[in-house]
C-alpha cells in the first residue's frame, strides 16, 4: 500500500497505471478499484494520527509548511 500511495499521491500516477505496474514489478495483481478502496481505507485509519498532529501543531510557536505547487496538465494547481 505504501508503494501504491507513493505512486498515486506523490508522483501522480493514475490508479490504472499503478495496477499495471504491480504485476510486472512485484508479481502482484490488483484492480484499479481495489487500489482506490485500499487507499481510502488507509486514509480512514490515519484520521487519528492527523488529529494528534493538528493538536501538536496548534501548540507550536512556529510551523513551517511546504507550499510547493502541483502541476496538472501544464497548470500549476
Amino acid at each position: 500500500m505504501a508503494v501504491a500511495s507513493e505512486l498515486k499521491y506523490s508522483l501522480g500516477m493514475p490508479f490504472r497505471k499503478i495496477s499495471r505496474f504491480f504485476p510486472s514489478t512485484f508479481n502482484l495483481s490488483f484492480s484499479p478499484g481495489g487500489i482506490v478502496r485500499a487507499t481510502q481505507s488507509l486514509a480512514n485509519k490515519s484520521k487519528g494520527l492527523i488529529t494528534v498532529l493538528k493538536l501538536q501543531i496548534a501548540n507550536r510557536d512556529v510551523v513551517h509548511a511546504d507550499e510547493t505547487g502541483w502541476w496538472l496538465k501544464g497548470i500549476n494547481c
